[in-house]
């Protein structure tokens, strides 16, 4: 958030200086689009690893999971998943 001076010239700046204005946005909106889609392709390859689970963790999953998989958001899927993993990963290797 600006403070409300340096707002106050933002129109100036843009008078003086459009294009740079308009390529800090521009550059910007880029680099938020890069960071979603690095998101995005981060948070299907962690979907897309239980699939490469064994059938142990998947079924450990399933029951903890307890409600119908195409109702869960993606963000509480991911909860669910890291839950599990932490919990099966420490009795495997406290088992």
């Amino acid at each position: 958030m600006q403070p409300q001076n340096q707002r106050a010239h933002l129109p100036e700046i843009e008078s003086e200086h459009p294009t740079l204005v308009n390529k800090n946005l521009i550059d910007h909106t880029e680099r938020q689009l890069v960071e979603n889609e690095l998101k995005l392709i981060s948070i299907c390859q962690e979907i897309g690893g239980i699939a490469e689970r064994n059938n142990q963790y998947t079924l450990s999953l399933t029951l903890h999971i307890n409600r119908p998989i195409e109702s869960l958001t993606v963000a509480q899927l991911l909860s669910f998943h890291r839950e599990c993993l932490n919990r099966f990963n420490q009795g495997v290797s406290h088992g």
